[in-house]
């Protein structure tokens, strides 16, 4: 029965539950090799390392052997890459912010879908980063999905998936919030006098429009992650709009009924995520999968871009977003 036991308490750790030795051989080597520390500190920060250290001292005093926490376990991964890593052989402005140090298999899964949707977008990024590197990405990445890994385990390629990740994903995001910010401008007004209807769909669909636009580079692109490049959101926009231009269609005098301005919910910040005061955030170390998972409101309809009439979205704006 004690083997019984056991089995059942295995399968039940998670699939990215780490070994308390290893974060804190982890920790034991940067201590000891200043020139190490220094490097990798560069790399993620004195706050991060830091952070590294307060996790190492909790694991050490806690009674389990396996860390499940998958902060933790995406940190420890972080810095260890780190340690693998020569940032003289990098163009840091290309790859920043480095979010994903961890290389996180999710993360890296929801980039190689989001770039198969635009054929557009995969031939810029074989000119760019080139073909050959681009399938060696999603090799590695498909590889990983089918032997279930949440994060690479191949070091002695941890220094080239950071820098195609990292390289891709800032192509990628760059014309995407390039496309949405013109698209922004035209439809400014039309945002404006639409901002607060009797659609709460629509209303917490324009608050992360609208933030979005206004974040600085390195939030726009924590947010596309954690959003999993999914900015399904924008189709509730178009169909609202195709709803209200219908009615005013076929009533000329009707007007977009407006409530009292909606607040946005306190236990939710503007993307839709719940806050977590408690925790300490960092671009690097930031990683939960449950505020991940419920950071999206998805819509039903899939943004159109050849419009089935006329009228049917805003002037200038067709196809302005994600061509497929």
């Amino acid at each position: 029965s004690g083997n019984a036991q056991n089995f059942v308490k295995n399968e039940m750790i998670s699939s990215w539950a780490l070994d308390k030795t290893s974060i804190l051989a982890l920790h034991e080597k940067i201590q000891t090799d200043l020139s190490l520390k220094e490097r990798v500190s560069d790399i993620v920060g004195d706050d991060v390392l830091s952070i590294f250290a307060s996790a190492v001292d909790e694991a050490e005093n806690a009674p389990e052997n396996n860390i499940e926490n998958k902060n933790v376990v995406f940190l420890y991964y972080a810095v260890k890459n780190s340690t693998n890593l020569d940032m003289e052989n990098f163009n840091k402005n290309e790859l920043e912010p480095l979010s994903n140090l961890a290389l996180s298999i999710p993360l890296l899964s929801n980039l190689c879908k989001f770039v198969l949707k635009d054929q557009n977008l995969k031939a810029e990024l074989h000119e760019k980063i080139g073909k050959e590197d681009l399938e060696y990405l999603e090799m590695v990445t498909n590889n990983s999905v089918e032997e279930g890994d949440e994060f690479l385990q191949d070091e002695s390629i941890t220094p080239k998936i950071v820098k195609l990740y990292h390289a891709t994903r800032n192509i990628v995001l760059f014309q995407a919030f390039s496309k949405l910010g013109a698209l922004y401008k035209k439809i400014e007004n039309i945002l404006t006098s639409t901002e607060t209807t009797d659609d709460i769909i629509y209303n917490v669909a324009l608050v992360r429009l609208k933030t979005l636009i206004s974040a600085p580079w390195n939030q726009q692109v924590i947010a596309a992650e954690a959003m999993k490049y999914d900015f399904d959101f924008l189709g509730h926009v178009y169909s609202f709009w195709k709803k209200v231009i219908s009615q005013r269609s076929s009533k000329p005098d009707k007007k977009v009924k407006k409530i009292t301005k909606m607040k946005t919910p306190t236990s939710f910040d503007t993307f839709g995520r719940p806050k977590r005061s408690r925790r300490r955030r960092n671009d690097v170390v930031t990683y939960d999968e449950d505020v991940m998972q419920n950071c999206v409101i998805k819509s039903e309809t899939n943004i159109k871009l050849e419009p089935e009439d006329d009228d049917s979205v805003p002037e200038g704006t067709e196809g302005m977003f994600f061509g497929k």
